[in-house]
């Protein structure tokens, strides 16, 4: 690029060639307007540049400050976030360990999937630990979890769903496959012969348990048992109802069929049936009242016995082996439905 020293020099020649050749003096005019066009367009794009150089450097400057300042940001809401995921963590693992505890079987600790279904927090002012009540009950069942010896209060407080410690309300929840178990449960049990057999065997011994007799087989088993009683005799008739505000398949009613519909059958006793989610107690005084069986039929009294029989339950489950988990744990269930009046329990006494 022709430097600005030179221009003087380069004006004393076209002089002295002025006077020699004209052609050559416009030339060299011509070229000289050239150059210094060359120099003013050079020296603008030096401050062009100089300039936008100036304008990178700040917007520059001003991203690494931004960058700075988000990152010094977010480390300090990640440990915010942190301690309060730690705080939360730790109500949650005590407001779940006042009613259940995690057993060697389970490796002393809530498992993975369990816990994860435990954490919903609710929108509330109030936090709610949602527990899906099938995931629950597979936990407890397998020993993983265990009820605590005192926790019959809090069980009870949880089917009414209202359980809260450290501020944190624990309530259940029924998903699709726990209805899907329910329905079914009732649907085929409801009509077999199983409780047959039960209930003729308890029906020789004057007592009669309509939990195990299935609820189409109800009528006749009644009947059978009035016909078989002698003159002068009594017989006893127990069974289970659910409370008259339980609506159906709501989610009373399937806290309430827990009990019943994870009994298994052994040895000694057979599985109770769905009758208790389908009987009521008029029902049954209406059929012991039917004289076409027996005319001399009485019935002598009939009691609420929810009381007593949720203390024989929770003396039963303490006479329990250590590894009758999951009998246990439905004893004390159905003791907790008892006594939150979610479910009844009667006796029946007549005479013939």
């Amino acid at each position: 690029m022709l430097d600005s020293n030179y221009l003087p020099c380069f004006d004393s020649l076209c002089s002295q060639l002025a006077l020699v050749n004209s052609p050559v003096h416009s030339f060299l005019s011509t070229m000289r307007h050239e150059f210094s066009g060359l120099q003013q367009r050079e020296r603008s794009l030096i401050a062009a540049i100089g300039f936008g150089l100036s304008i990178l450097f700040y917007l520059v400057s001003i991203s690494v400050f931004l960058r700075y300042t988000r990152k010094k940001t977010k480390s300090a809401k990640s440990t915010l976030n942190s301690s309060s995921f730690v705080n939360r963590h730790q109500q949650i693992h005590r407001a779940l360990s006042s009613f259940i505890v995690p057993t060697p079987q389970g490796r002393s600790r809530f498992p993975a999937d369990f816990y994860l279904a435990s954490t919903q927090i609710s929108s509330s002012n109030v936090n709610a630990i949602k527990l899906d009540l099938a995931i629950f009950l597979a936990r407890l069942l397998s020993g993983r979890l265990e009820l605590r010896e005192d926790s019959l209060g809090s069980l009870e407080s949880l089917v009414k769903g209202s359980l809260c410690v450290d501020e944190y309300q624990t309530t259940l929840s029924v998903g699709k496959k726990m209805w899907a178990d329910v329905a079914s449960w009732i649907l085929l049990g409801s009509y077999g012969s199983s409780g047959g057999a039960m209930a003729n065997k308890n029906s020789t011994q004057g007592v009669l348990d309509l939990d195990f007799v299935p609820y189409g087989s109800l009528e006749s088993t009644i009947k059978s048992l009035v016909l078989s009683l002698p003159f002068g005799s009594r017989a006893v008739v127990e069974f289970t109802t659910l409370s008259p505000h339980i609506k159906w398949l709501s989610k009373d009613f399937a806290l309430c069929a827990v009990p019943f519909l994870y009994s298994r059958q052994d040895s000694q006793m057979e599985a109770p049936t769905p009758t208790p989610m389908l009987l009521s107690l008029n029902q049954v005084i209406a059929i012991l009242s039917l004289r076409c069986y027996s005319p001399s039929l009485g019935i002598i009294s009939c009691t609420n016995s929810s009381a007593d029989f949720s203390t024989n339950l929770q003396r039963l489950a303490r006479e329990l082996a250590p590894c009758h988990v999951e009998q246990k744990a439905l004893h004390l269930w159905q003791a907790a439905l008892l006594n939150a009046g979610l479910i009844h329990r009667w006796v029946v006494v007549v005479s013939k």
